[in-house]
């Protein structure tokens, strides 16, 4: 997710100053990297974690990557 969020250039924004369309990349750059994840269960089958674990772990890091920044544009 990490690298996924750096080609969409989540990290190069300010936190703070986060418009709309930063928050959409990060949706979407996380969705990505999900169906990335998701994909690599084949080539890798120790991974296999199915397709529900891996959605609800892809979710919640978005849903706390989002909060955190909510929580400082607050703050």
């Amino acid at each position: 997710m990490f690298a996924m969020r750096c080609l969409f250039g989540i990290y190069g924004s300010i936190w703070r100053y986060a418009s709309s369309g930063t928050y959409f990349r990060l949706i979407l750059s996380d969705m990505l990297s999900f169906f990335v994840v998701f994909g690599t269960r084949f080539v890798f089958p120790p991974l296999n974690m199915g397709f529900g674990m891996t959605a609800m772990i892809a979710a919640l890091n978005c849903l706390a990557a989002m909060a955190m920044r909510f929580l400082y544009q607050i703050i």
